[in-house]
């Protein structure tokens, strides 16, 4: 060998990207540094082997692509899924070139980060659009379920309790609240259901749900419990983690045929913002395609039989999560297992100290006070204002906070605002921002809503759909307090 080419070897010996050049028979010419860097595998290794590139490609159609690439030596660079020393996929763009001496070499660079990267974005801007879709479905159809369950509700007061007729309109008040509850979750999925944060010890809600969680698991399917987070603290809803929890191990249960085990982990770790808590669910069922993996995350997309699963646990898990500003993550091959890992991060503060809350006093009917509706919905407000009216409340209403804003100048005996939040031309909060800065500041308001993704957590809210107890009941407590606070 020549200087000059002792030379050209070993600038590409060690180049900042992947060289290598494999002769006719498969042994190796040159295995560049950085190589074995991305692939794991030294030169000296692959020189012991009778087929270096069946390593990297043990498909042979795999490998029929490469050497037909190599052949050609055209420049051009291919991407290529190459399998490296530790048996993980890194996914690689080769070309091939002829020398003038006519051997070939190629020359790569690993893309397996960059494609993760783009993977992620394309998930997260399909699961933003989901999410405003389903969040705007939420809404409408919210306000249908709140006019079919409090007509069924005022129905119900006409009708003997024992009559066929009273059977039929508990059936319907019975698909409303069915309805409500696939509603909330698609609102979980969106992340825009309002949740309570407190800083808790992330094992203890954990600890205290266990024996509900022991429940979901049949005796045939061995749950196996490691809580290893010690004292780290989360902020987080307890309710909606309960919900993640459930929803990860009843898909852990229903992937096992017969006999297996669910594994539950916490533990602390270091994670790219800082510290994180860890939960992940493992199980030995019949695991995932990657096809299958893309799509987990989608509303109403289910593996399971007709009838066996809405398809919904997964994507209320992903919302829920990301309130928690956490992310959530699978590992899964079919035959293996699948594993949910969840990553919360550590709140540095102590847990909040609960206390109980105060027994609510005076929920009866209402006492002559004035309330002012404000809905934009046309048969909502005829329906909130019946149900208020007859429960002893006197009744104003307004289409718009704009129009409200005119009311209340005219109406100073008005004791509560009950606000839509999305309205247009003057939504629920904006109406709420002008009454605290103008002369009516003293006038308490209240929100009823399917759709809160616009209200802060201490707004005070009746979710939709309601049913006319509900709505008495909230309304009273709303009064009682502001009566409280002015004491």
């Amino acid at each position: 060998m020549s200087d000059s080419e002792a030379q050209f070897r070993t600038i590409l010996e060690n180049a900042p990207v992947m060289i290598d050049a494999f002769a006719a028979d498969g042994s190796v010419l040159l295995w560049n540094h950085e190589c074995e860097r991305r692939l794991g595998w030294t030169a000296a290794e692959l020189a012991e082997m009778d087929d270096p590139l069946a390593v990297f490609y043990p498909s042979e159609d795999q490998r029929a692509v490469v050497f037909a690439s190599i052949e050609r030596a055209d420049g051009k660079f291919r991407e290529y899924e190459v399998v490296a020393k530790d048996g993980t996929v890194r996914i690689q763009q080769w070309a091939d070139f002829l020398l003038p001496n006519g051997s070939r070499i190629s020359v790569g660079h690993d893309v397996t980060e960059q494609r993760k990267v783009e993977a992620n974005l394309r998930q997260a801007q399909k699961m933003q659009a989901l999410g405003t879709l389903s969040g705007g479905i939420a809404h409408d159809f919210n306000n249908l379920l709140t006019i079919i369950c409090a007509c069924a509700s005022l129905a119900q007061r006409e009708v003997p309790e024992d009559s066929e007729m009273a059977r039929f309109l508990q059936q319907i008040l019975k698909a409303g609240e069915d309805g409500a509850d696939l509603v909330r979750r698609l609102m979980s999925f969106s992340r825009r259901d309002r949740l309570r944060r407190r800083a808790v010890v992330f094992d203890d809600v954990i600890a205290k749900f266990l024996p509900t969680l022991r429940r979901l698991i049949p005796e045939s399917l061995e749950l196996s419990i490691d809580l290893d987070a010690g004292d780290a603290v989360v902020l987080a809803d307890r309710v909606a983690i309960e919900q993640v929890v459930i929803n990860l191990v009843t898909n852990a249960r229903d992937a096992i045929d017969g006999q297996g085990t669910i594994s539950f982990r916490t533990r602390k770790a270091n994670g790219p913002r800082g510290p994180e808590v860890h939960l992940e669910v493992e199980d030995d069922g019949s695991g995932m395609t990657r096809e299958t993996q893309e799509r987990v995350f989608e509303p109403f997309f289910t593996t399971k039989e007709r009838g066996s699963g809405t398809g919904l646990g997964l994507p209320t898990a992903y919302g829920l999560v990301g309130q928690h500003e956490g992310t959530i993550d699978i590992r899964s091959a079919p035959g293996v297992g699948t594993t949910v890992r969840i990553r919360l991060p550590e709140h540095h503060a102590d847990p909040d100290m609960l206390t109980p809350s105060a027994p609510m006093r005076g929920l009866g009917a209402g006492n002559g006070e004035t309330i002012l509706v404000v809905e934009d919905d046309r048969t909502v407000s005829t329906m909130t204002s019946r149900s208020l009216q007859a429960a002893g409340y006197v009744v104003l209403t307004a289409s718009g906070g704009d129009q409200a804003l005119a009311i209340l100048d005219e109406a100073p005996e008005i004791a509560l605002v009950l606000s839509d939040v999305v309205m247009p031309r003057m939504g629920g909060e904006e109406l709420r921002r002008r009454m605290a800065e103008g002369p009516h500041a003293s006038v308490p308001i209240a929100f009823m809503s399917g759709y809160n993704d616009e209200l802060d957590e201490s707004a005070r809210l009746l979710p939709k759909p309601w049913t006319p107890q509900q709505l008495v009941v909230f309304v009273r407590l709303c009064l009682d307090e502001a009566a409280e606070r002015n004491r």
